[in-house]
């Protein structure tokens, strides 16, 4: 869709901080998690410092690497989503988003995020129905009654710009015939009776 409103997707689970800070972070993240690769919970924070720095594809290994620990599995696989999300591959953050609902059925964000993944596939009836549930959820999720309101919209406008386009197609292709196209003169039917004898 050219033209659909901006599908943001919910933000990491990780503290706002200032990038200088997630930097600071990486390096002794890094060395726990070389020193003992059982380390999941060093993973993930590592994991989720280089989602903040914007290093999507570094940040997929270590959130993977943490995913064998069972703890808070739904941030886990939300935050797994987000990543997939930001990397525009869709069906994998679907995916996880789905794993976390799983784990915690209510979580009104997770159905969020599934319809933003699908709006940007331009699935659109796929997007319009993780909205509602969204909204059923929790019927203040702004971003969800915002992005549905526009889709709907969206789809009527495309809905009357197509009956207009075949609108115009009947008319185009429309024959335009004289009156007499299906009545000949009697001259000329005279003259083709005239041949038909003659051969």
């Amino acid at each position: 869709i050219n033209d659909t409103a901006p599908t943001e997707i919910y933000t990491l689970s990780l503290p706002d901080a200032l990038p200088i800070y997630y930097q600071e972070a990486m390096d002794p993240l890094q060395q726990a998690v070389n020193l003992n690769s059982m380390d999941y919970t060093s993973a993930y924070r590592l994991g989720e410092v280089q989602a903040r720095l914007g290093n999507y594809e570094s940040a997929v290994g270590y959130l993977e690497q943490s995913m064998s620990s069972a703890p808070s599995r739904t941030v886990k696989y939300y935050n797994m989503g987000l990543v997939y999300g930001y990397l525009k591959r869709h069906d994998e953050a679907i995916r996880y988003f789905e794993m976390a609902l799983n784990e915690k059925p209510g979580l009104a964000s997770a159905y969020y995020n599934i319809g933003a993944m699908y709006q940007n596939s331009e699935q659109l009836e796929s997007a319009m129905e993780n909205y509602e549930k969204a909204l059923n959820i929790d019927p203040n999720l702004e971003m969800a009654s915002t992005n549905l309101e526009y889709l709907k919209g969206y789809l009527e406008r495309r809905q009357e710009q197509q009956e207009k386009a075949r609108e115009m197609t009947l008319e185009k292709t429309a024959p335009e015939t004289p009156e007499d196209l299906f009545e000949p003169d009697a001259e000329e039917i005279g003259r083709a009776s005239c041949r038909e004898r003659v051969s």
